[in-house]
């Protein structure tokens, strides 16, 4: 049975809205998103696609991290911030069953990537999936 994706999109946004010095609390935010999605229609024993987001202070970083995810078989977009903005965005898809323990490992995997190249994982999107 083929799932149909609405139109509606949840995103979880890690490091909006928080103090510099503080962590961001990956556990509480992937929770929240989780039951964001659930609360509006998506079946998540369903796969849905997900995006991660890995920020850089420049484009060589986020395309050499593009091309290490490329390989692992994520679909991969570059977005660049505004010209005001030192920032550029290397964001990977995959397919997956988001169970917390599924989007937490993700969560974690991506933001050592990030880190171990010198940037920073800036959280996860997906869409409402509903069957």
């Amino acid at each position: 049975m083929l799932a149909r994706q609405s139109s509606i999109l949840v995103t979880v946004a890690l490091l909006v809205g928080r103090a510099p010095d503080k962590p961001v609390d990956y556990e509480y935010a992937t929770q929240r998103g989780l039951e964001s999605l659930h609360v509006n229609g998506s079946d998540l024993s369903l796969p849905h696609p997900m995006t991660f987001y890995l920020d850089y202070a420049d484009e060589p970083g986020a395309r050499a991290m593009g091309e290490r995810l490329r390989e692992e078989d994520y679909v991969i977009e570059y977005l660049s911030a505004d010209e005001d903005v030192a920032s550029h965005t290397c964001s990977a898809t995959t397919t997956l069953v988001p169970s917390f323990e599924v989007v937490r490992g993700m969560d974690s995997l991506f933001q050592a990537l990030a880190e171990s190249e010198g940037g920073t994982y800036g959280g996860w999107y997906a869409p409402v999936v509903r069957d």
